[in-house]
């Protein structure tokens, strides 16, 4: 069985890394010769990721033609297995029409109302599809509509890529600092409300244990470290990007990972949280909101702490500098959860149980 996973950004970013490049190596160890194929890394596009929009008409064209033109030569029973729906799937979609090359759409954001082409294009490729898979529970039944055979795999974490080696590190004793952290990009209004939320209310704990890292980019990061430097607080302290290979030694000097939304809306409800797996994996505390896939997967007081206000939010922070036990319970907690649930070994044997069924 062979399978190619499409797709338009590059390793560097989160979903491709994990859901293309990652899987594919899961399904290598299933007898299943699967393969990456990507318009940033194998086409040389100009941008991806967040910054895909910048891609211009006449580049979008040549690397459809070029991308076709690639897909064409696999062989009849490829499977292209597509990494959401943005104009880059016309490719493998003209080719599925041409030699009929099965197909499957796998779905990890709701990108669905972001262009004039997300939405008929969504639905052509379900329909399409031998099957769906959904990255989280709200996807699984938004694509329910449109194919009667759609599959919750999550995003899940790399086990020996986010495994603990800093065993010093695993126990806190009562008198020292415990330092927080919130990692990401920052390239909307919602996600810069997320973390202003976090300094702020960060900059209200009393506590002179607790430390802040702000980590990442994005469009609108210079607004956080705005508000960062009016706060002129010594314990909160911008870190800027890091590269994705460069993450997991990092992770190894944090106690709490957060991981805060706000808003409950249609995108975070979509969101399978790769960054709350990988602070659990490296036996990080976790302080999140019941907002989307967390809600599922955090247990209040036992794997991780859920908070609603601001003011729980700061209790939360406060607590785990003050209560080391409970800390230390968190982390070891956190760690068993998602070697249990949502270990990216155990994801990909399903992912190949279901592929050697359905194809």
């Amino acid at each position: 069985m062979k399978a190619l996973f499409v797709c338009y950004d590059g390793y560097k970013t989160t979903n491709v890394r994990v859901r293309c490049y990652r899987f594919a190596k899961e399904l290598q160890k299933h007898k299943i010769q699967a393969k990456v194929f990507s318009f940033k890394d194998d086409l040389d596009a100009s941008y991806d990721g967040q910054q895909s929009y910048k891609v211009g008409f006449f580049e979008r064209v040549s690397l459809l033609f070029r991308a076709t033109k690639h897909l064409i030569k696999q062989d009849r029973k490829t499977t292209f297995y597509i990494q959401k729906a943005g104009f880059f799937a016309i490719a493998p979609l003209l080719v599925h029409f041409i030699k009929k090359n099965p197909i499957v759409l796998d779905y990890d954001d709701y990108e669905y109302e972001l262009s004039i082409i997300s939405r008929p294009l969504t639905k052509i490729l379900a329909k399409r599809s031998i099957f769906c898979v959904g990255a989280s529970r709200f996807l699984q039944n938004m694509l329910k509509k449109w194919s009667n055979k759609v599959y919750y795999v999550p995003t899940g974490v790399d086990l020996e890529t986010f495994k603990p080696t800093n065993l010093e590190h695993e126990d806190k004793s009562d008198d020292s600092k415990v330092v927080f952290l919130w990692i990401g990009m920052i390239v909307d209004q919602e996600a810069l409300q997320n973390v202003l939320f976090i300094v702020d209310s960060f900059d209200k704990i009393q506590n002179k244990n607790a430390v802040l890292h702000i980590v990442g980019g994005g469009d609108l990061m210079k607004k956080v470290e705005n508000l960062i430097q009016k706060k002129s607080s010594p314990n909160i302290i911008f870190k800027g990007r890091l590269d994705p290979d460069e993450v997991p030694k990092y992770l190894e000097t944090v106690d709490v990972g957060l991981f805060v939304l706000l808003k409950d809306s249609k995108y975070n409800k979509s969101k399978s949280p790769t960054k709350l797996f990988e602070y659990m994996a490296k036996q990080l505390a976790v302080i999140c909101t019941d907002i989307g896939e967390s809600g599922s997967i955090i247990a209040h007081n036992k794997n991780g702490l859920i908070i609603k206000t601001q003011q729980d939010f700061i209790k939360s922070c406060e607590l785990l500098v003050d209560d080391k036990r409970l800390l230390n319970k968190l982390k070891k907690n956190s760690k068993k959860t998602v070697e249990k649930d949502y270990n990216l070994e155990e994801i990909g044997k399903k992912l190949a149980k279901i592929m050697k069924k359905e194809l």
